[in-house]
């Protein structure tokens, strides 16, 4: 088996040209096009028509560079686009070939471009559905109570004050963080968000919640696994745990982290090897304040036919996140931790690699041996494989040290006060 990569969607934002500049492009070319209609009307007319596909595949371009963030299918765009621009065609033909004259020509130039761009079902007059740039409110679902604009991290979304519903500040589709807040939120489930596919988002079942006993345990009986059984792991189990991990929390919602998955024996080997020659190193010209405690013990057992390192898991795991992560190595180790809390719900045990993680930090080849990319300096490995050991208790840990500031309220006092 060898090393592959995991690959996690990577919501950093991409260098893109700027919509701006292309909508400027489009405000010249109509002046232009009034001016020549103005001058010569037959010539004018021409320059429209031929305007059409250069306007329909501007608004392609702008809408494409934000089909990411809007969370639009690619068809959709193509075909509203479209759709849109040859009912501009029809109704400049409906009133060129005297079929009807202005004014009438700019309602059927509003009709064909609402009939054929939207899909959406016509009730009267009166649409169901409220649209900004990011979120879709449901007006028959919305009971207007700003559960939403209370609940939003960036203060992003207003009630508005003409009709009462929620809608986003103008102007703030790029400072969303989509966290998803807003729809989760809302009882009524009147809310959809273009990034978040609400059919991706999964009522939360109550029968399901844990109890408090029940958390304490799970938490506590985390352990640290050193023995594996030699037996290698599923790749749709290392799958599920990676999808799992990529919902814990990110600085920012960023969702910067990366995965490397490697299972290929002799690899793990070779990086174990490295790390105890790292070790040596250390030990013989290193400074004293280097040298851990347990460094020799270490290094003999390898000499004598133990990896003490990397402990012969057959699965290494690597989480790695770039620069642009400003809180990186917070983030990487949250998804860990959710990795390593599931990983026992499959018979899985997993074990932080800090050795390693000293090795590679302190030798750039170890990098390269891994395949990280040199942008990504944010990086902690982890031991992944059936475990070996069964526990029956649960360990003690030192007393929690806390320094109280401010007034405190105990239970009794809460009481007291119900």
């Amino acid at each position: 088996m060898s090393g592959k990569d995991l690959t996690v969607p990577d919501t950093a934002p991409k260098k893109r040209y700027r919509p701006e500049y292309i909508l400027v492009f489009l405000v010249l070319l109509s002046v232009v096009g009034i001016a020549l209609t103005d001058v010569t009307p037959s010539k004018g007319f021409w320059y429209w028509m031929a305007m059409a596909p250069v306007f329909c595949g501007a608004t392609i371009a702008v809408g494409w560079s934000r089909i990411d963030r809007r969370g639009i299918s690619k068809g959709k765009l193509i075909w509203t686009q479209v759709s849109h621009w040859f009912g501009y065609l029809a109704t400049i033909y409906v009133n060129i070939s005297g079929l009807c004259s202005f004014p009438w020509h700019l309602s059927l130039s509003l009709w064909f471009s609402f009939a054929f761009g939207n899909q959406k079902r016509l009730r009267g007059f009166r649409t169901l559905e409220y649209h900004t740039e990011l979120l879709n409110i449901n007006r028959d679902k919305c009971k207007k109570d700003a559960i939403c604009a209370a609940e939003c991290p960036m203060a992003l979304i207003q009630m508005n004050h003409g009709d009462g519903y929620p809608r986003l500040f103008p102007g703030t589709e790029e400072v969303c963080l989509r966290c998803g807040h807003c729809i989760v939120v809302c009882p009524h489930g009147a809310l959809q968000h273009a990034s978040i596919p609400t059919d991706r988002c999964p009522s939360i079942r109550k029968d399901m919640t844990i109890n408090r006993e029940q958390a304490v345990q799970f938490l506590r009986s985390r352990r640290s696994v050193r023995l594996y059984k030699d037996k290698p792991v599923e790749k749709e189990k290392i799958q599920e745990l990676v999808e799992i991990a990529r919902y814990a929390p990110t600085a920012g919602n960023r969702q910067m982290v990366n995965w490397m998955v490697i299972t290929d024996q002799d690899k793990i080997h070779r990086l174990a090897e490295l790390t105890v020659d790292w070790m040596r190193f250390i030990l013989e010209e290193g400074p004293e304040a280097a040298r851990a405690p347990y460094f020799p013990a270490i290094v003999n057992a390898w000499d004598q036919g133990m990896d003490k390192v990397l402990r012969d898991a057959p699965v290494l795991v690597v989480a790695h996140a770039p620069k642009e992560a400003l809180n990186g190595m917070v983030d990487i180790t949250l998804a860990l931790s959710y990795l390593e809390l599931a990983a026992p719900t499959m018979g899985l045990g997993t074990c932080w690699a800090g050795l390693l993680q000293g090795a590679i930090l302190s030798r750039p080849e170890m990098k390269e041996i891994l395949r990280l990319p040199n942008k990504h300096p944010h990086h902690y490995p982890m031991m992944l494989g059936y475990a070996k050991p069964r526990y029956y208790r649960l360990p003690e840990r030192k007393p929690p040290k806390i320094v109280w500031e401010g007034p405190s309220v105990s239970r009794s006092d809460i009481s007291k006060h119900a």
